[in-house]
């Protein structure tokens, strides 16, 4: 299966899927006009790679900001990782926070407590966010 890759741009992350490696990758300001539309691709694959029951998955967020809709479209993406979990992947999120970010901080305990998943908060210093689209 080919991996799915999604370039940044100034309303949506960089989006990353390899099935080889059973990863998800979601970096980037997630602010589309239709994020229903912009992540319906990205649940497709998400599910072909789960479906393929890997041992393990590793899924890496690395947002600034995401806007109401986009909200119910991570929570579908996690939802997938958690229905893997239940079928026996383990399962290994990392969700990045910037200091004093309490926006991000409080999603990330908001998606814990809604679905019932473990991540793993990274703290990071506050970044210029033109040079996190470089990396």
């Amino acid at each position: 299966m080919e991996p799915l890759f999604i370039p940044a741009t100034k309303g949506t992350p960089e989006i990353a899927i390899d099935a080889q490696s059973a990863s998800l990758s979601v970096k980037g300001m997630s602010i589309p006009e239709n994020a229903a539309e912009f992540y319906a691709p990205v649940i497709q694959v998400l599910e072909q790679v789960l479906n393929m029951a890997p041992a393990h998955f590793n899924a890496h967020f690395d947002l600034s900001y995401f806007n109401s809709s986009s909200l119910k479209a991570l929570y579908m993406v996690l939802q997938r990782l958690k229905e893997a979990r239940i079928m026996g992947a383990t399962l290994s999120i990392e969700w990045v926070v910037e200091e004093e970010d309490e926006f991000m901080l409080e999603a990330s305990q908001y998606f814990c407590d809604l679905l019932g998943i473990d991540m793993q908060v990274k703290h990071v210093p506050v970044r210029d966010h033109r040079e996190r689209k470089a990396s």
